[in-house]
């Protein structure tokens, strides 16, 4: 598993965890979706380094 795809996977179980919680956190899961679509795309790209993956 490369670094991204680790970043990725973390992403998602956090994403999963406030959808099951199902309390109002409507920015933080879009921000979550933001960075996992940008890593998605980095990955698809090649990893080039990026904004998104030094956070």
């Amino acid at each position: 598993m490369t670094t991204i795809e680790a970043k990725i996977a973390e992403l998602e179980t956090r994403l999963h965890r406030l959808t099951v919680n199902g309390k109002d956190n409507y920015g933080v899961r879009r921000k979550i979706e933001r960075q996992i679509r940008t890593l998605r795309e980095l990955q698809d790209k090649g990893g080039v380094v990026c904004k998104a993956e030094k956070k």
